[in-house]
C-alpha cells in the first residue's frame, strides 16, 4: 500500500510540474520573462515597458503581413485586432505587470493556433531585442 501511495505521489508531482517551468526556462535564454500556451492562447511576459512591447507588436503584425483592424493602447493595457472572419482573427492583449515588465495574451482564431503564436511572438522578441 505505501509503495502505491508513493508512486501516485511521484506521478501528481510530475503532472503538476508539467511543462510549464520548462517554457519559463526557455523563455529567459530568447530573453523573454516568460511564456506558456494554454487553452488556444499564448501568454508571454517580456520584460519591457508597456509602450516599446506594444510598437514592436505593431511593427511585427505589420512585418507578418496582417492587416490591423483595431489598435488600443490605455496607460495599463492594449489591444489588437487584425482582420478577418473570427476563425482567422487574431487578437493581442497587452497588460502591464510593472514599468519593465508586459504580459502579452495572443490569440490566433476561435481555438488558437500555436504555430502561428509561436510565430508572432518570435516577431515581437525580434523588433524588442534585435534592434
Amino acid at each position: 500500500m505505501y509503495k502505491k501511495l508513493c508512486i501516485l505521489a511521484v506521478m501528481v508531482s510530475i503532472a503538476l510540474t508539467s511543462c510549464a517551468p520548462a517554457a519559463f526556462i526557455g523563455g529567459a535564454a530568447l530573453g523573454l520573462g516568460g511564456y506558456k500556451y494554454y487553452d488556444g492562447k499564448l501568454v508571454v511576459i517580456y520584460p519591457v515597458s508597456l509602450e516599446k512591447t506594444f510598437d514592436a507588436s505593431i511593427s511585427a503584425m505589420e512585418n507578418l503581413e496582417y492587416q490591423i483592424y483595431e489598435r488600443q493602447r490605455k496607460l495599463t493595457s492594449g489591444k489588437i485586432v487584425t482582420t478577418g472572419s473570427i476563425k482567422d482573427q487574431i487578437k493581442l492583449h497587452f497588460k502591464y505587470n510593472s514599468i519593465e515588465e508586459t504580459e502579452v495574451t495572443i490569440r490566433v482564431g476561435l481555438m488558437g493556433d500555436e504555430s502561428v503564436s509561436n510565430k508572432i511572438k518570435d516577431k515581437i522578441s525580434e523588433n524588442l531585442f534585435n534592434k
